[in-house]
């Protein structure tokens, strides 16, 4: 998922990266994405390390499916039979990601993938997000992952 919003989403400029569906098909052919890109799509591979990282910090998180994901898959799609017709049909729903593209743009910031974990309100997300050019998370590039933390104690000093 790194590697998919870094290539469609590189700068401010909406112009710059391919359509949604040709970078999926890209990350597919580099061996970034499942056989499948729907298992990478629907959100739920990040969900599963979000759900693993959740307990090490003393979270009660039952499953993956216990807190919110985000589906990229367009409703429409999500009855393809096989991942062969969903990237054939996916070009059809490129205008929904570049209208995402586009609107983050104009706020001056970068869409990006990405899965939090809030240990004081307890709150476990996976989603979309919107980080300003400068964010860690917008600034890395290529395949490169991040893992962030937030702490009381950094807080002020610049530390995470």
């Amino acid at each position: 998922m790194s590697f998919l919003f870094n290539a469609f989403m590189p700068s401010l400029s909406p112009s710059e990266g391919g359509t949604f569906s040709a970078e999926v098909a890209k990350a597919k052919s580099l061996g970034y994405t499942e056989p499948d890109p729907r298992d990478d799509l629907n959100g739920l591979d990040v969900a599963r390390k979000l759900t693993i990282l959740a307990r090490l910090v003393g979270l009660p998180v039952s499953s993956p499916t216990a807190f919110p994901v985000q589906s990229l898959i367009p409703k429409e799609l999500e009855s393809c039979s096989s991942g062969d017709e969903f990237m054939q049909k996916l070009p059809d729903y490129d205008s929904r990601m570049t209208e995402l593209k586009t609107a983050a743009a104009k706020e001056g910031k970068l869409l990006r993938f990405v899965g939090s974990i809030d240990v004081a309100s307890e709150k476990v997300q996976v989603g979309l997000e919107k980080f300003e050019p400068s964010h860690p998370i917008a600034a890395l590039k290529g395949s490169d992952n991040i893992i962030n933390f937030y702490t009381k104690r950094g807080r002020g000093r610049g530390q995470r």
